[in-house]
């Protein structure tokens, strides 16, 4: 099946690079960064087209909080990548690799691994949380686990450790995570980053408007 043409300029959704793309891939809301249009690849064959894309019928209000949260990310002063990995193939390490090419203040985190990529790493994020020296509403953290441990992830840090905003990767959510963030007050959703903005794609241009460049 022939990809249609798309009507804007921009990376095109790597899951549907050899299947007709959905209208969110072509009309994408997301800022693109044009330094690496297909950096998502590596995890987005493992994932389906509803975890990538919003759904035509998605609801505009959920949209919204998704945007707000992407506006508030990089107000953090640290962040995370719950699902670092060392090896270089894994999207955890892409991800934790983004930041320090940003000169970011990243901290990985992993249960087994004491350093990745020349940074100490912390088990879990409770003990992040107390490493770092600044209040979780300072905090922000790149989610690349499974749906399972996501899920987990998200609910204790919004609920219980006030995390300032969780970015999902892609792959990193399902359809019961998704279901649990939308029935949150507006309060919660709007610290959320889901439905397939990639900080590989998107973070550049959200960064540096918030000055982190």
């Amino acid at each position: 099946m022939s990809v249609p043409r798309r009507t804007q300029s921009g990376p095109r959704c790597a899951l549907f690079a050899r299947t007709r793309q959905p209208k969110w891939c072509q009309r994408s809301k997301w800022i693109a960064d044009k330094d690496s249009p297909s950096a998502c690849t590596a995890t987005l064959a493992a994932s389906t087209p509803t975890t990538i894309c919003n759904r035509s019928n998605e609801n505009k209000m959920a949209n919204a909080h998704v945007q707000s949260a992407l506006n508030r990310f990089f107000d953090a002063s640290k962040f995370a990548v719950v699902g670092a990995s060392k090896d270089a193939t894994k999207f955890g390490n892409k991800v934790l690799k983004w930041y320090q090419a940003h000169e970011l203040d990243v901290t990985p985190i992993h249960p087994k691994e004491a350093e990745i990529e020349g940074l100490a790493s912390q088990p879990d994020v409770a003990r992040f949380l107390d490493a770092a020296g600044t209040s979780a509403d300072k905090i922000a953290i790149s989610v690349v686990t499974p749906p399972k441990i996501s899920l987990a992830v998200v609910q204790t840090g919004l609920q219980d450790q006030g995390i300032s905003t969780f970015w999902l990767q892609p792959g990193a959510e399902d359809a019961e995570l998704v279901k649990w963030v939308q029935a949150q007050p507006a309060s919660i959703q709007e610290r959320v980053i889901y439905g397939g903005p990639c900080i590989l794609v998107s973070g550049r241009q959200l960064a540096a408007d918030k000055g982190k460049l």
